[in-house]
């Protein structure tokens, strides 16, 4: 073999042992928060997360693969919610779902970074979630019309 030949075998077997761990590294999943006032059905959720399950499942995302949900309850306890609320944001997601008002307040107070998706808010403007119509904030976002087999959330 010659000099170049040599080289030029070496130089392929180092790109390819640089290649092959980058390459074999699992995708990061995606990390979703997820904080609801009410009590934890006895399946372990409730129908607005199996909602938000089954929609991303339908885009093709897979839970443990491609996506984790951390959720919390405050089983109808008020006064648990801003505990919570601070508990998912220093989990660092990289959304968080609210299923209310109470919900969104709380979070709104817990970070200004991480991108809020609310459920379950009839008008979201007079609550103060929202500032104005007319100015859009994408770390707020609605998503009021969620359909499942459960029914509407």
């Amino acid at each position: 073999m010659t000099r170049r030949g040599f080289i030029a075998l070496f130089s392929i077997a180092v790109l390819c042992a640089a290649i092959v761990p980058i390459s074999a590294q699992a995708p990061r999943k995606a990390r979703i928060g997820y904080l609801n006032g009410a009590v934890r059905t006895s399946e372990g959720g409730s129908p607005s997360l199996e909602a938000l399950k089954e929609g991303l499942h339908q885009l093709g995302w897979r839970e443990d693969h491609t996506f984790n949900v951390e959720a919390r309850f405050a089983n109808g306890d008020s006064l648990n919610i801003a505990r919570l609320a601070s508990e998912l944001v220093t989990l660092r997601p990289d959304l968080i779902v609210a299923t209310g008002s109470s919900e969104t307040k709380a979070l709104q107070a817990a970070t200004r970074d991480i991108p809020i998706v609310f459920l379950q808010i009839v008008d979201p403007l007079s609550l103060g979630v929202v500032g104005t119509r007319g100015r859009f904030d994408p770390r707020r976002t609605e998503a009021s019309r969620l359909r499942s087999a459960h029914g509407r959330v």
